[in-house]
């Protein structure tokens, strides 16, 4: 018999968990379909030992020193930083509006100018 019943090993479940079973005394029983915790964040190793990102890469930022301390227990970071150049050659964007999302310091009428410009973000830890 289990205290509580999580459904999903994603980030959240997965955190709800822990922070469930950690110092008191409870038991938790977490359940997922996957045979694995960690949702579309879940990492393993191939048949070479090479580590692949099994539903593809994942990049998480934070401005949370306790949020980054927290998951730190549970991982190892690598340092990534991501850079989107935007350039329309001077013909304007070929998207639609609803269709850009320009991060930082990049606005849309520097990108209908045709400058070349970094939408600059903070930096990204790549797990």
């Amino acid at each position: 018999m289990f205290d509580y019943l999580v459904v999903g090993a994603g980030f959240a479940g997965s955190v709800l968990a822990e922070r469930l079973a950690n110092g008191s005394g409870k038991t938790v029983l977490i359940c997922d379909r996957r045979p694995h915790i960690g949702g579309n964040a879940y990492d393993c190793y191939n048949d070479d030992g090479i580590l692949i990102h099994k539903y593809g890469p994942h990049i998480f930022h934070t401005n949370s020193e306790d949020v980054f301390e927290y998951l730190s227990q549970f991982t190892e970071w690598r340092e990534y930083q991501h850079r989107v150049l935007a350039n329309d050659e001077g013909t304007g964007p070929p998207w639609s509006d609803h269709h850009l999302h320009p991060a930082g310091d990049c606005a849309m009428n520097d990108l209908v100018r045709g400058r070349k410009l970094p939408m600059t973000n903070p930096p990204y830890l790549y797990i």
